[in-house]
């Protein structure tokens, strides 16, 4: 059994309501932690337009941060599985499926991001995704 397999059997062991749980809790965590960041950067905020758009640009990255890796986690997953029962990869190579296509779209609206911070147009990387 490789560490993939271990790790996959240990999730599905865990019951649902504690992912639930941990979903809850993910929140709470989260919103605290940003209603606690956009008080700090609100407090250095006057008018200065820079500072407002690293607030706002802190607000929408704080809460996208913590929930990502809960985005990730249900994907992996199921592209795993469709890896291993539609295209009968096995051996590794079923991790290929996920790697790809999460890889190549959190790539792309990271540089789509980028693209509007630097106040370019995202449709090149809109297009590619």
């Amino acid at each position: 059994m490789n560490a993939w397999d271990f790790i996959a059997a240990f999730a599905d062991r865990v019951p649902a309501g504690v992912w639930m749980a941990l979903a809850v809790v993910n929140v709470g965590l989260g919103w605290s932690v940003a209603r606690r960041r956009m008080r700090h950067l609100g407090q250095r905020t006057r008018n200065d337009t820079t500072t407002k758009d690293a607030a706002l640009t802190g607000a929408a990255m704080i809460p996208a941060v913590l929930f990502w890796p809960m985005g990730v986690a249900g994907s992996f997953h199921g592209l795993v599985a469709f890896g291993r029962e539609e295209l009968n990869w096995r051996d590794g190579w079923e991790y290929l499926v996920p790697g790809t296509l999460d890889g190549v779209s959190v790539t792309f609206a990271f540089l789509a991001f980028r693209a509007v911070r630097l106040q370019k147009t995202p449709v090149r990387c809109q297009r590619v995704v």
